[in-house]
Parts: structure tokens; C-alpha cells; sequence
């Protein structure tokens, strides 16, 4: 499988160089200040790499249950390692499952 980030980075790598531009620029507030320059990498991925539509479609409850869990759990991101796992495992079944390996 062409892995997603390969995707992106050859679909949208004018809002990638950017978002990574101001990551670099901003070390210490880079959460906040580059948000603009995410959401446009976001968007973009999602337009143009079927395979992230794919898993954002299939998976949504692993993603979602692996945000709040981040959220519920900012100062112990270890406590969700079984929920990235079920994501993970979701990724590889839907990337498995289009013919693109894990």
C-alpha cells in the first residue's frame, strides 16, 4: 500500500510545506498558531486520498472512541493504547481489504 502520508504528501504537498513551515516557526505555541495551515492539509487529504476516506469512513467509531479517550486522558495518552490498537487494527483490515496491504 502507497501509505497515506506518501498520499499526502503527493497530493497536497503545497499545504503540507506550509503547515511544516509553521510547525518549524513555532515550537512552542505551533498547536494554535499553525491551525489554519492544518485544516487545510486536512481538507485537502480528505478531497484527494481515497484510503484516508476509506479508513475515516469504516473506522469512525475507533477514531472516535480514541479521541475522546486522548481528551478524557491529556496527562496519560498510554491509557488509550487499547483503543489505538482497535484503530490500528480497523486501518489494516479496511487497507487489507482494498488491496493495498497493511
Amino acid at each position: 500500500m502507497e501509505s497515506a502520508l506518501e498520499e499526502v504528501a503527493k497530493h497536497c504537498h503545497v499545504q503540507l510545506m506550509f503547515y511544516t513551515q509553521c510547525v518549524e516557526k513555532n515550537p512552542t505555541n505551533w498547536e494554535t498558531v499553525c491551525a489554519k495551515e492544518k485544516n487545510a492539509v486536512t481538507k485537502c487529504a480528505e478531497e484527494n486520498v481515497e484510503s484516508l476516506r476509506q479508513v475515516k469512513r469504516r473506522c469512525a467509531d475507533q477514531i472516535k472512541t480514541y479521541q475522546k479517550c486522548l481528551e478524557d486522558n491529556p496527562s496519560e495518552p498510554s491509557t488509550c493504547v487499547n483503543a489505538l490498537r482497535a484503530l490500528y487494527e480497523c486501518h489494516n483490515a479496511v487497507a487489507t481489504e482494498s488491496g493495498q496491504g497493511a
